[in-house]
């Protein structure tokens, strides 16, 4: 088999090409190439061009002592070339070619060949084959005969080899963010697509997603600040290609999700300790933590702007015991202040700063005597009502004693008043009111329940002297 190195109908080419360099310096190196024709091809010019002896100027000398006639030649030059030549794809990689013989006789044939390669191969048999051809390609196959009576012209015949799956993968991948959950995607075809490419397979992290005819397409549904990376494929009928290598892109931020496991907890009457786990969806680069505790008596408001790294901060509110507080936490990117989550809680319990409002008495009767009062607010009370604290006690000058002489009794909170009794008729009492929270009583009121008045005592001078008077009383009768 003699290979060409140039068309099929131009001057063949064989040749060797024997490299040497000589050195000179350091900095200079001589090359030096020749070439030696092979045997059977002289030098023409600057190329080996075949021998053929006898061979007449309207022929062709396609290889040494290979001498046919052109498709062109005149009938009168030339004999009919071989007949029903035909050309078969056995494979996507394969050909044969086949044709009758020759009436007259022929002593050989040459099949000439035409593809990437151009070859021209002497045979005595009727067909033959050519292998490791490229898929889905067309070429171009001849044949002339040497007969008795001089060479035939050239018949020829040109075939295509079957489809197969691509060699390559698509060329020039390119992949775009559009916005925070889509991105855009385009490609060139196969540089060998072996076939007619029929769908193209797009790949989103080595998962196929989307079979698409074209060279383009959009991909929608990402989350926020997600890489995504993008592979495509293409298909014949017969099957699928190569992967292209992966381009990665990540589509744009946008506000965070809520933060997580908001906790706040009361570490005094004036501070407050709140911590929070980063967002589920961050949806892009944390630049920050924005915390606000408003108190809900006055509506003030304490912002705080915290680091991306800090998850727990302590909040000094600074008012007194027993504030009710909204505490918000909202995270921030770049683009924005996400979705809000927050807390309600109260500030340490104190012990009530005032005493029950409105506090009034009354002498239902000789020995008894009733005190009432107002609920108290949340103000006044600092903390969660307990119980009412009630202290009374004899007093004959109309001044209320100091409160811790005083005999105690306790009042559940859903109850605003309190009945005093076992009195003594000619007496005054003073009664003492306060509310009590887990802390601590509060301070008191101080109340008197006045003079027992009435006709049904008769009042008698009993004794008299110069230092004291002494009265006394008893039933009507």
């Amino acid at each position: 088999m003699l290979s060409y190195s140039c068309g099929l109908f131009d001057w063949s080419r064989c040749y060797r090409v024997t490299y040497s360099s000589h050195f000179v310096d350091r900095s200079h190196t001589l090359y030096h190439s020749e070439r030696t024709c092979c045997e059977g091809y002289s030098m023409n010019g600057d190329q080996c061009s075949p021998i053929c002896n006898d061979c007449p100027d309207s022929h062709l000398c396609l290889a040494p002592n290979a001498c046919v006639c052109p498709e062109w030649s005149p009938t009168d030059d030339c004999s009919e070339p071989p007949q029903n030549i035909t050309l078969t794809a056995t494979g996507s990689d394969e050909l044969e070619i086949s044709w009758v013989p020759l009436l007259h006789g022929a002593t050989l044939y040459f099949v000439i060949f035409e593809g990437e390669t151009h070859y021209v191969d002497p045979t005595s048999s009727l067909h033959m084959a050519f292998e490791s051809l490229t898929p889905y390609t067309s070429y171009n196959c001849c044949v002339a005969a040497n007969t008795t009576s001089g060479p035939t012209r050239l018949g020829c015949a040109t075939r295509t080899t079957l489809q197969s799956v691509p060699e390559d993968a698509p060329q020039e991948l390119l992949v775009a963010t559009l916005n925070s959950t889509a991105i855009s995607v385009q490609w060139e075809p196969p540089l060998t697509p072996n076939g007619i490419i029929i769908f193209y397979t797009v790949y989103i992290n080595d998962c196929p997603v989307l079979n698409v005819s074209n060279h383009s397409c959009l991909l929608d549904g990402f989350s926020p600040y997600e890489v995504v990376n993008v592979s495509v494929s293409a298909s014949t009928k017969i099957g699928e290609g190569p992967q292209s290598e992966q381009r990665s892109e990540t589509t744009h931020e946008t506000v965070p999700g809520p933060v997580e496991k908001l906790e706040v907890t009361a570490l005094s009457d004036e501070v407050l300790h709140v911590s929070w786990d980063p967002p589920v969806t961050p949806n892009g680069v944390l630049t920050g933590y924005h915390v606000v505790v408003t108190n809900l008596i006055d509506s003030t408001k304490i912002i705080y702007e915290i680091p991306p790294r800090v998850h727990e901060w302590n909040i000094s509110v600074g008012i007194g015991p027993y504030i009710r507080y909204e505490v918000t936490v909202r995270a921030s990117t770049s683009v924005g202040i996400g979705d809000s989550v927050h807390r309600f809680i109260y500030s340490r319990e104190g012990a009530p700063h005032s005493p029950p409002p409105s506090t009034t008495t009354t002498r239902s009767s000789a020995t008894t005597g009733s005190v009432e009062w107002d609920e108290m607010s949340w103000e006044d009370l600092r903390g969660w009502l307990v119980s009412y604290e009630i202290g009374y006690q004899s007093v004959r000058s109309g001044q209320c004693p100091p409160s811790d002489s005083i005999t105690n009794d306790t009042v559940s909170v859903d109850q605003e008043m309190f009945e005093v009794t076992g009195l003594d008729p000619g007496l005054q009492y003073c009664v003492w009111v306060a509310g009590r929270t887990s802390p601590g009583v509060g301070p008191f009121s101080y109340t008197l329940i006045p003079w027992y008045t009435s006709s049904e005592f008769m009042v008698a001078l009993e004794k008299a002297n110069c230092t004291e008077w002494i009265v006394g009383w008893k039933l009507n009768t």
